[in-house]
């Protein structure tokens, strides 16, 4: 269950109301906890967003897996390459628009999680890490259980 269906999930069990505008993709798993069937999906959908924003999709024994917005989407049939090791993009561009519409219909817009550059709170959380890191490199400071290095 991804970030936002277990966002569903909490608000449903305890009864609360997203904000307004607030819109999720996620799916209750209240039904199937209690016993009912599972939420079903035609597809999973995630994103990854460190230093790069990285998207990806499975649906059926397909993978699709954007390294890099703005990059080609790879493809892999995991059934028979369940190492992702052979991209099929090429070979099957149907389903590489299948990959498009599923980004398309599943990405929403979140000013903390931009696809294409990172967020201004990121990019202030970094500076205060990198501000720590160095003051602690300058001090020589080791955390107090730290067992020295030894090769």
């Amino acid at each position: 269950m991804g970030l936002l269906g277990l966002d569903a999930h909490l608000r449903r069990t305890q009864r609360g109301h997203p904000p307004a505008g607030y819109e999720t993709d996620g799916h209750s798993l209240v039904e199937f906890l209690k016993g009912g069937s599972a939420p079903q999906r035609d597809y999973f959908y995630w994103e990854l967003q460190e230093n790069v924003a990285v998207r990806a999709a499975r649906w059926g024994d397909w993978k699709a897996v954007q390294p890099k917005l703005g990059k080609p989407i790879v493809i892999y049939q995991l059934a028979g390459d369940p190492g992702e090791s052979h991209d099929l993009a090429a070979e099957h561009p149907e389903q590489v628009r299948r990959a498009e519409a599923i980004f398309a219909e599943a990405h929403r817009a979140h000013p903390e999680w931009p696809l294409d550059r990172r967020s201004e709170g990121h990019e202030r959380s970094n500076r205060e890490a990198w501000k720590i890191k160095h003051e602690r490199d300058r001090t020589g400071w080791i955390p107090p259980n730290a067992k020295p290095y030894t090769p």
